[in-house]
């Protein structure tokens, strides 16, 4: 009996000693001595050229070259950045825009857009992280919904002798756009100071369908953030304090000029903040011929153009008192942007952009 509880006793020691093992593993703390914005799309460049090469049945079957711009901004805790893809043969594909979180070790999807086009649906994301940064020794997974299929993910730490450590990260889906599913991987590179360098893109049994490779990365002091307003108009006015335009109902069916509306100092401030200083100006000055002021639906309209030239620069100030946001269109010799403190734009700046 004595040799049987001695026994139990030790068993139960080591029952003890195991758990308390486990349980040390497990708040070990992780170990990270890296940063996020030395590998994703570092700040010291804002373009990329990726060479293109499309494979069928084990040979090159296409081949093309793509350019891609992003402007990060890093105000805050976080930065943000767009992506716009231009083709070497037509500007086309998507846009997007990111949150970096050094604090969560994670970048976040916020919003995309499948067109260039101011006009075009923006689809927005609620906490769907994008990049998952893995710690020192680390394999992390985690998944997330998209468009049209739902992508599981990995990333980890590619060490191999005598050469460069590089960050893997893998995205597998099945993908169903309604008239057909299908497998997709995509297997991307990422290297310190450089960001992205590879993508791998295979199809089901591992056929491989596509290479995206990094010929050239660089600056361009040309690609401003106004060139990117919905990303950047995000951030800037997420942490800024906005002075209310509600004052603007009594300008109804007056006229800019008699209210000094340009001249404002509150509505002065926001377009300055939404435009910049150089396209505020130039529009203060352009403006020469106006229509009345309108107020209705809860909607703000005042509009004017460049006398004897009003089809070709025109503009068009807009303000939901609903939600106290300002819209612009703007057109300069018949290019037209768009401007807003948010990305769904009213009816009639969408009307403004159809003109001529």
């Amino acid at each position: 009996m004595k040799n049987t509880n001695q026994i139990f006793h030790c068993l139960f020691l080591l029952l003890i000693l195991s758990c308390n093992k486990k349980q040390s593993k497990q708040n070990v703390e992780k170990v990270y001595s890296e940063r996020i914005e030395d590998w994703i799309l570092p700040q010291r460049d804002n373009f990329l050229w990726f060479d293109y090469k499309f494979y069928d049945k084990g040979g090159v079957d296409f081949e093309m070259k793509r350019k891609v711009y992003y402007i990060k901004s890093d105000s805050s805790n976080f930065g943000t950045l767009e992506a716009v893809f231009m083709n070497n043969m037509f500007v086309s594909g998507e846009q997007f825009l990111f949150r970096t979180s050094e604090k969560d070790k994670c970048v976040y999807l916020l919003k995309s857009k499948k067109s260039l086009t101011k006009s075009s649906q923006t689809k927005e994301y609620e906490s769907l992280i994008y990049f998952q940064f893995p710690a020192d020794s680390d394999t992390l997974r985690w998944s997330y919904s998209k468009n049209d299929g739902i992508f599981n993910c990995s990333s980890f730490w590619l060490l191999k002798e005598g050469k460069e450590k590089e960050l893997v990260v893998v995205r597998e889906a099945f993908l169903n756009d309604g008239s057909r599913e299908r497998f997709e991987k995509d297997i991307e590179y990422y290297q310190k100071h450089k960001g992205l360098v590879k993508i791998s893109m295979f199809g089901s049994k591992d056929n491989l369908i596509m290479t995206q490779n990094v010929s050239k990365r660089g600056f361009d002091p040309d690609a401003k953030s106004n060139s990117f307003s919905w990303a950047t108009s995000q951030n800037k006015f997420s942490n800024e304090r906005k002075e209310s335009l509600a004052f603007l109902k009594e300008f109804d069916g007056k006229y800019s000029y008699e209210v000094k509306l340009l001249e404002n100092s509150v509505l002065k401030g926001r377009l300055i903040n939404l435009l910049g200083n150089e396209k505020y100006n130039f529009m203060k000055e352009t403006w020469g011929v106006e229509g009345g002021i309108i107020v209705e639906n809860s909607m703000f309209n005042a509009s004017g153009c460049e006398q004897h030239n009003c089809d070709m620069t025109n503009f068009i100030i807009a303000v939901d008192f609903r939600k106290d946001l300002l819209y612009v269109g703007y057109r300069v010799d018949g290019e037209v942007q768009l401007f807003g403190e948010d990305n769904n734009y009213p009816n009639e700046l969408m009307e403004f952009e159809k003109q001529y």
